[in-house]
């Protein structure tokens, strides 16, 4: 029979715990290192993507292989910069066709200007699809495409643009509005010379916030073609 070896007189132990059974740690802030135990270093664990975004980026990965760019988020700044890279790169690469799916809330309005400068851009065309809904300056970027502009049957488009909230001093606040009607007026142009709708219209459409139909839309003149299902 081996004989437990004898615990230190400043080492705590449970009652009626063998010796050789140290004190169990205790939560709380770290502090310093008790008598007999080493320092355990803090060792940052990074968390894993999450599933989802590892399959999204693979399948939009080759998507883009195909020539096929997703806007399926809000038209911010970082949104339209990545598909305007997109764009430019395809573009590079070959001056064919290249498929915009959009399926957006849309953004603020510069977000909407780097998109569209790029689609006047790039030499080949930009087909547009809108999946699910395109509102504001996503379907300003829907009905910009220079190809085939299509539309789900079951899709919805809404002619009305983000609200604008600024902060800073007086003579900034100035300067960024101005330039935020420019954009306006130059969006509602626009629209008004791809649709061939009077201008007068368009804006008080915009103002109000229209919602379409898909084949509101196509009536409109916001795209070419409605994507009916298929006979069963």
């Amino acid at each position: 029979m081996t004989t437990p070896a004898a615990s230190r007189p400043d080492e705590p132990r449970f009652p009626g715990f063998p010796p050789e059974v140290p004190f169990p740690p205790q939560p709380g802030p770290p502090g310093p290192p008790r008598p007999g135990y080493p320092p355990v270093p803090m060792v940052p664990v990074p968390s894993p993507p999450h599933p989802t975004d590892e399959l999204r980026s693979l399948v939009y990965e080759q998507l883009l292989g195909r020539r096929t760019v997703i806007l399926d988020r809000t038209l911010d700044a970082e949104t339209a910069t990545l598909v305007a890279a997109q764009l430019m790169q395809l573009d590079a690469d070959s001056s064919r066709p290249i498929t915009l799916v959009v399926n957006s809330s849309g953004g603020p309005l510069d977000g909407a200007a780097a998109v569209l400068d790029t689609i006047d851009l790039v030499r080949g065309t930009v087909d547009t699809t809108c999946l699910g809904q395109a509102v504001g300056t996503a379907a300003v970027v829907v009905a910009a495409g220079t190809g085939r502009r299509r539309i789900g049957a079951g899709a919805q488009m809404r002619l009305r643009l983000a609200e604008v909230e600024l902060a800073g001093s007086a003579g900034r606040l100035d300067d960024e509005l101005a330039h935020l009607r420019e954009l306006r007026q130059a969006l509602i142009d626009r629209l008004a010379s791809i649709t061939g709708q009077d201008r007068r219209l368009v804006e008080r459409d915009i103002d109000e916030g229209r919602a379409l139909t898909a084949h509101d839309a196509l009536a409109y003149g916001l795209v070419d073609e409605v994507i009916e299902p298929r006979a069963r």
